[in-house]
C-alpha cells in the first residue's frame, strides 16, 4: 500500500500583507518513492513551496497552511525534531551554492560535520565517505578539493559539493532546487543520471524549468505560475499534450521548438584596435599541496559590436578568463588591453575600465547587496557615474521593467526574489550603465527557458540599438548556436578552438569540441546508460581520477599532451 510522505495543504506565502501572495492556495501530496517535478518559470513560487517544507523561508515571509512529513506537522516540530528533519530525513540542494556554504570553512569540514552529526560516523569515516561521494559526482582531484574554500571553486564544482552535502546522510527525501543550472552539458548529464540512480528508492522533489530533464528523473509534474498550481499530471502527458495555456507555452519554449536564429544580427565588422583583448595571460591557484592552472597563456581579442561566446566545462577556466578581462582577477603573467592600450593598476585605468565595461556575475545573490532594494542596486552605477537621485531612479525602474521585474517589486531586497529574478536584477544593473562592452558570466544559468528567451531578445535588441560588444560565458551550446557570432572553446585553461559559432558547433575541428557538442545534443543519458567523462570520449584510454592513472597515461601514451595533474580524467589527445 502506497504511503503518503509529504502533504502540502492550502499553502500560502506572502511578504507583505497588502501584496499579492508569492504562493497562494497550493495543495499536493508526495508518496514514498514518488519522484515529483515542480516546474515553472522564475518567480512562480516553486522554490518557496519547497523551502516551506523545511521551514526555511526567508525573513519577512509569512506562511499559512498545513504541511506534514510522515503525518507530523512541520510547524509543530521542536528544535531537535527540526534538525533531524533537515539533516537526516530530508536533503536539499540549493540553487545558489556560493550563498549556501559558509565562506570561512572548507567544503570538506562542512561535509564531515554533517555526516558526524546526522549519521553518527567518526570523523575519519565521514571524510572517506565525503571524498568518495565527491569523486562519484565528478569532482576532479576530490581529495585536494576537499580542503578548498567555496570561493576557490568554480560555480559547477561548488554545486557538485552542494549535491554531495545533500546526499551524504542518505536522506529519505531529496529536494533538488535547480541542481544543474550552473553546470555544463556533460556534467549536467552525469549529475542528473546520478540523481536518478540515487533517488531510485527515495522520494524526490525536483525543482526545475527544464521539462526534458524533469521527464528523465520524475514520473509526475506540478506546473506552477504566479504562485498557483495551473496543471498536474504524468510528465509524458504534459510533454505531449499539455492542458493549460502556460503548459503549452512552456513546451513551445523548450530547445528546438523555437527558432531564435532570426534574431541574430551578425553584421558586426572588425574594428582596430580591438575594444578589449588579453595577451598571453596565465593564472594559477594553490589547491592543497598542488597548483591548479586556471589559465595557460591565453590570448583573445573581441571584435567591436560582436557577441563572443566562451564555452567549456565547469572548471575549465572560462570564468577566470572573463574576470581577467574586466580586471577582477590579476593574472600572473600577460596583459589586458582596452582599445589597444594596456591597462595598469592605477586609479585612472580602473576608472577607464568601469566606464567601458560592465560585468554580470554568475552568482547574483552574492553580487547584490542584501540590504539594498532592487531599484537601489540598479541605480547605484548611475549614481557613481554622476547621475542625480531622481534620473537614476527613473532609469533604474525602466531597465528593471524591461528585464521582467514589475514596479511592485522594485523596493524588495534580494532575499525576497527567486534565483532567476535575482539574476535579472544583476543583468539590469549592468545594462543601466549603457556599457560599450558587457561581460556576462553564465547570465542565464539560473533562468528558465521562457525567461531566457526574453532576456536573449532584450540583449539582442539592445545590441542592435547601441552596438555594444557582448562576451558571454556559457555551457549552453544550444543558446550559443542561436546567439553568438563567434565561439571560443576552452579546455584545461586553454582555448582549443575558436571560430564562427555555427561552424564550431556544426563542424568542430577539435576532439574536445566534438565531445562537448555531442554531449549537448544527447542531453541526459538514456536509462541504464551512464555518461562517460569527456576525457574518455576524446581518446584517452587511461582516463582516471588518481595519480596512478596520470602516470600510466604519460608512460604508455607519450603522444598525449596537456595531461593536467589535478584533472587526469579530462586529458585530451589533440588532432
Amino acid at each position: 500500500m502506497t504511503q503518503t510522505f509529504v502533504t502540502v495543504d492550502k499553502l500560502s506565502v506572502r511578504f507583505d500583507a497588502a501584496a499579492t501572495p508569492a504562493v497562494e492556495d497550493v495543495s499536493f501530496s508526495v508518496d514514498r518513492g514518488d519522484r515529483v517535478a515542480l516546474i515553472g518559470e522564475s518567480g512562480s513560487g516553486k522554490t518557496l513551496t519547497a523551502l516551506s517544507i523545511l521551514r526555511l523561508l526567508p525573513g519577512g515571509a509569512e506562511r499559512a497552511g498545513d504541511i506534514r512529513v510522515d503525518a507530523k506537522r512541520v510547524d509543530q516540530l521542536d528544535p531537535a525534531g527540526l534538525r533531524d528533519l533537515r539533516g537526516k530525513r530530508i536533503g536539499i540542494v540549493f540553487q545558489d551554492a556560493l550563498a549556501s556554504f559558509n565562506p570561512v570553512r572548507t567544503v570538506g569540514s562542512i561535509l564531515i560535520e554533517s555526516a558526524v552529526r546526522h549519521s553518527g560516523l567518526t570523523p575519519e569515516a565521514a571524510r572517506n565517505r565525503a571524498i568518495d561521494l565527491l569523486d562519484d559526482l565528478g569532482v576532479p582531484s576530490a581529495e585536494d578539493r576537499f580542503d578548498a574554500y567555496p570561493h576557490q571553486l568554480s560555480g559547477g564544482l561548488r554545486q557538485r559539493c552542494m549535491i554531495a552535502l545533500a546526499l551524504i546522510n542518505d536522506p529519505d527525501l531529496l529536494i533538488a532546487d535547480e541542481p544543474t543550472t550552473a553546470l555544463d552539458a556533460t556534467i549536467q548529464a552525469q549529475i542528473l543520471e546520478l540523481l536518478r540512480e540515487r533517488s531510485r528508492n527515495k522520494t524526490l522533489i525536483f525543482i526545475t524549468h527544464d521539462l526534458v530533464a524533469a521527464a528523465r528523473l520524475c514520473n509526475r509534474a506540478i506546473l506552477m505560475r504566479h504562485g498557483r498550481i495551473v496543471e498536474t499530471g504524468a510528465l509524458p502527458d504534459m510533454l505531449n499534450a499539455p492542458r493549460s495555456e502556460y503548459g503549452r507555452e512552456l513546451v513551445a519554449a523548450t530547445p528546438g521548438a523555437t527558432n531564435t536564429e532570426a534574431l541574430l544580427d551578425s553584421s558586426a565588422t572588425a574594428a582596430e584596435p580591438a575594444p578589449l583583448a588579453v595577451e598571453r595571460i596565465s593564472k594559477r591557484y594553490a589547491v592543497g599541496k598542488s597548483w591548479l592552472h586556471a589559465l595557460r597563456s591565453v590570448s583573445l581579442s573581441v571584435v567591436d559590436g560582436e557577441i563572443l561566446a566562451i564555452v567549456g566545462e565547469s572548471g575549465c577556466g572560462k570564468s577566470t578568463l572573463a574576470k581577467s578581462m574586466v580586471g577582477l582577477v590579476k593574472p600572473d603573467r600577460g596583459s589586458l588591453l582596452v582599445d589597444g592600450v594596456p591597462v595598469a593598476n592605477t586609479a585612472a585605468d580602473r576608472a577607464r575600465l568601469r566606464s567601458k565595461i560592465q560585468f554580470v556575475f554568475q552568482d547574483p545573490y552574492s553580487s547584490l547587496d542584501p540590504h539594498w532594494s532592487a531599484i537601489r542596486s540598479v541605480a547605484e552605477p548611475l549614481r557613481v557615474s554622476g547621475a542625480s537621485r531622481g534620473p537614476a531612479g527613473r532609469e533604474a525602474a525602466r531597465v528593471l521593467e524591461r528585464v521582467g521585474i514589475p514596479a511592485a517589486m522594485h523596493q524588495r531586497r534580494p532575499s525576497a526574489f527567486s534565483g532567476g529574478q535575482r539574476q535579472r536584477i544583476a543583468i539590469a544593473r549592468a545594462l543601466a550603465a549603457q556599457p560599450e562592452v558587457l561581460i556576462a558570466d553564465e547570465p542565464l544559468s539560473a533562468l528558465d527557458r521562457t525567461i531566457q528567451k526574453r532576456i536573449v531578445e532584450l540583449l539582442l535588441e539592445l545590441r542592435r540599438q547601441s552596438r555594444f560588444t557582448l562576451v558571454m560565458v556559457s555551457h549552453d551550446l544550444e543558446l550559443v548556436g542561436h546567439v553568438a557570432d563567434r565561439t571560443a572553446v576552452m579546455y584545461l585553461g586553454e582555448i582549443v578552438e575558436i571560430g564562427p559559432a555555427t561552424q564550431v558547433i556544426d563542424d568542430p575541428k577539435h576532439r574536445y569540441t566534438a565531445a562537448l557538442v555531442a554531449a549537448s545534443r544527447e542531453g541526459v543519458a538514456p536509462r541504464g546508460e551512464t555518461p562517460s567523462p569527456v576525457g574518455e570520449r576524446v581518446g584517452c584510454a587511461f582516463a582516471g581520477r588518481c595519480p596512478a592513472a596520470i602516470e600510466r597515461c604519460r608512460r604508455e601514451t607519450p603522444s598525449l599532451t596537456n595531461i593536467a595533474d589535478d584533472r587526469a580524467h579530462a586529458c585530451w589527445n589533440p588532432l
